[in-house]
C-alpha cells in the first residue's frame, strides 16, 4: 500500500460521477443508458485508476487495485452470484387470487427469513413469486419498493448472516447473538409497521384494478416448489458463510495479499455450489424463473466502479477527525463521546450511497473498536451504527447489492421501475418518517 496518501475534494469526482450517472442517465437518456451503461462505469473506473496512477505511480496503483479486487470485490461478488444462481434454480410460486393479504404474506415471509439466509438469498428466492403473482396488474410497482425495503434490507438486521455490516461486526468480535438480543426488538416491529402500511396501500390500489382482472383471479391458493435440491445447496451456502466467521485457521498469501484460509475456503465452496446448481437444475426451471446472467452483469459493472472510485473516499473516511471529513466526525462527538443519534443518521446517510460494510467498520473503529465495551456500556452507540448501516441501505438502489438486482429482475418481468431519483422519492416518503420516529424513541 502507499506509504502516504493525501486526497482533496477533487478525488470525490469519479465516485460522485458514478452515482450521478446511475441517477440521471436512465431519466435523461434511457436508450443510451440501456446500451452503454457498462461503458459509462468503465469510464469512471479508468478515470480513477489513471488519477491514482499519476498520484502514486503504476506499481502502487497495481497494489491498490489488487487489494480492492481480492479483499473486497471478489468475495462480495462470489457471495452475490452464488446465491443468485442457486435461488434461480428454485421454482417457488404462489397460485392464488391476488389480495393484499397474500402479497403482505409473501413480503413478510421474505423479511423473516432474510436474517437467516441473508438478504440476497431471501430476495432472490421470494421476488419471482411476488412478480409472477401480480404480473397482470396495472398498479404493482409499490410491491417491489416495499420488497426492497423489507426483504433486501431491514429484515436482515437480526443476525450477522442477514446483512454484510453485521457480519463484519461479527468478524470484529461482536457476539453472534448480539443482534438477535439487541436489534431484533427494533427490526421486527419496524417490519410489522411497514407491512401494515403496505397492506393499506395495496388494498387501496387493488380496488382500482379492472373488474375483468379481479374475476380472472379467483382461484384456490396453492404453493408450489420445484428444484428442491437447490434448497440443500442454499443451506450449505449459508452454513459456509457462518462457519467462515467462526473458524480461525490461519491465513494464506495469494498474489502478495494475505487472506484468511476460512474466507478463501468459503469462496471456493460457494463457487462449487453455484456450478453444481447450474449442472443439476433442469432447464425448464430456469426458463420459468426467467433466469439469465444479465442482472449479475449489471451488478458487476456497477459495483466494480463503486469499489474502485471508493478507494480515496474510504481513505479520507478512515482518517476520521484528521481527514477531509473531519468536521463531520467532530460533529459526532459530544463531550468526547459519540452521540448515538448522530451515529445513526451519519452512518445511515453514508451507507445509503457507500458500501455499508466498510461504513459500519469505519464507525466501529471510530467508536473505539472494543467489542466488549460496545456490547455493554457502548451498546447504544453500536445499536445506532448497526441500525443506520442496515436500515439506510434501503434508501437508494445502490445502498445494498440486492436492491439493484431486484430492480433488474423486475424490469425483466416488465415492471416499470422508477429511476434512481424516483426510487428515492418512494424511500423518502415511506422510510424517513419511520426512521425519524425510531431515532426519537431509541436515541433521545
Amino acid at each position: 500500500m502507499c506509504a502516504v496518501m493525501t486526497y482533496s475534494a477533487y478525488w470525490l469526482v469519479p465516485f460522485v460521477g458514478t452515482l450521478l450517472s446511475v441517477a440521471l442517465f436512465p431519466v435523461i437518456k434511457p436508450d443510451f443508458w440501456h446500451k452503454n451503461s457498462g461503458k459509462v462505469f468503465l469510464f469512471w473506473s479508468l478515470l480513477i485508476c489513471i488519477a491514482l496512477g499519476i498520484q502514486h505511480g503504476a506499481y502502487e496503483l497495481t497494489l491498490l487495485v489488487r487489494d480492492v479486487i481480492l479483499s473486497k470485490f471478489l468475495s462480495f461478488i462470489v457471495l452475490i452470484s452464488s446465491l443468485y444462481i442457486i435461488t434461480g434454480g428454485i421454482y417457488f410460486t404462489v397460485e392464488s387470487k391476488v389480495t393484499a393479504t397474500v402479497n403482505v404474506a409473501i413480503v413478510g415471509t421474505g423479511a423473516l427469513i432474510a436474517s437467516w439466509i441473508g438478504t440476497t438469498g431471501a430476495a432472490m428466492l421470494m421476488i419471482r413469486p411476488l412478480l409472477r403473482l401480480n404480473a397482470e396488474r396495472k398498479h404493482k410497482v409499490h410491491l417491489v419498493m416495499f420488497f426492497i425495503f423489507l426483504v433486501a434490507n431491514i429484515g436482515g438486521g437480526a443476525t450477522p448472516i442477514g446483512d454484510p455490516p453485521l457480519f463484519v461486526g461479527f468478524l470484529s468480535g461482536i457476539d453472534f447473538f448480539w443482534p438477535l438480543r439487541c436489534l431484533s426488538n427494533v427490526v421486527y416491529p419496524v417490519v410489522a409497521a411497514m407491512l401494515g402500511i403496505l397492506y393499506l396501500i395495496d388494498s387501496y390500489l387493488l380496488k382500482k384494478e379492472t373488474v375483468e382482472y379481479k374475476q380472472n383471479d379467483a382461484c384456490k391458493a396453492q404453493v408450489k416448489i420445484k428444484g428442491k435440491r437447490n434448497i440443500l445447496l442454499l443451506m450449505i451456502a449459508v452454513l459456509s458463510v457462518m462457519l467462515s466467521g467462526i473458524i480461525h485457521s490461519g491465513s494464506i498469501t495469494i498474489i502478495g495479499i494475505t487472506l484468511p484460509i476460512a474466507s478463501v475456503a468459503r469462496d471456493c465452496i460457494l463457487i462449487g455450489l453455484a456450478l453444481t446448481s447450474l449442472t443439476i437444475t433442469p432447464q425448464y426451471i430456469h426458463y420459468h424463473n426467467g433466469f439469465s446472467f444479465d442482472p449479475l452483469k449489471e451488478v458487476n459493472e456497477l459495483f466494480i466502479a463503486i469499489f474502485l472510485t471508493l478507494i480515496p473516499v474510504e481513505h479520507m473516511l478512515h482518517m476520521g477527525a484528521d481527514g477531509p471529513f473531519g468536521s463531520l466526525f467532530n460533529w459526532l462527538s459530544q463531550n468526547e463521546t459519540f452521540s448515538p443519534v448522530k451515529c445513526f443518521w451519519l452512518a445511515g446517510a453514508l451507507s445509503s450511497v457507500l458500501d455499508n460494510a466498510p461504513t459500519y467498520l469505519t464507525f466501529f473503529h471510530l467508536a473505539g473498536g472494543n467489542p466488549h465495551y460496545l456490547m455493554t456500556d457502548g451498546c447504544d452507540i453500536l445499536k445506532a451504527i448497526s441500525l443506520g448501516s442496515v436500515f439506510f441501505g434501503a434508501m437508494t438502489y445502490i445502498g445494498n447489492a440486492p436492491n439493484f438486482m431486484i430492480k433488474s429482475i423486475a424490469q425483466r418481468y416488465s415492471y416499470k421501475m422508477p429511476s434512481f431519483l424516483g426510487y428515492m422519492k418512494w424511500s423518502g416518503a415511506m422510510l424517513l418518517p419511520v426512521f425519524i420516529i425510531l431515532a426519537l424513541i431509541l436515541f433521545r
